[in-house]
């Protein structure tokens, strides 16, 4: 059986995603698995605005769909129905480089969407790891965000 999804993810900066379309329920490939796949394209076409989430300069070059998980349903109990799914989490990798940093920068951020209202919604983005400085960084060490101005201004 097919559902016919009209619904649609609000995602990373306020853009509409997708719609997950058509979800062939009896397909092999789990309801995650088909959740990453939806993800993976339209995470790679916006690395950048996603690097720039979390890290105050540089360029993304690349994000991979690490894995999701659905840690909510209707009704409170797996069904592996898409429409049944009131919240999931995403962990993803951004891969960047950055003036900051030598070599190749690479961040693990998990985001949580849910539904409220019928409308998808980021409740969370967390970075789970990274090698390089973020946006957090910055707002606590004054000689480093000196020098990223410095950079910015080309001075």
């Amino acid at each position: 059986m097919k559902l016919l999804g009209l619904l649609y993810l609000v995602g990373l900066l306020g853009i509409m995603l997708p719609a997950l379309g058509q979800v062939d329920e009896a397909a092999p490939l789990t309801l995650e698995v088909k959740i990453a796949a939806h993800f993976q394209p339209l995470f790679s076409e916006h690395k950048q605005q996603i690097f720039l989430q979390f890290h105050p300069i540089g360029h993304g070059t690349g994000v991979t769909v690490d894995s999701v998980q659905i840690t909510q349903w209707a009704g409170g109990q797996p069904t592996g129905r898409g429409a049944d799914v009131q919240q999931f989490a995403i962990n993803y990798t951004v891969y960047w480089t950055s003036p900051l940093h030598p070599g190749d920068g690479v961040t693990q951020v998990k985001t949580v969407y849910g539904v409220e209202d019928g409308v998808w919604k980021v409740e969370g983005n967390q970075v789970v790891k990274t090698n390089g400085k973020t946006r957090s960084n910055i707002l606590s060490d004054l000689p480093l965000a000196a020098k990223i101005l410095a950079m910015l201004h080309g001075l």
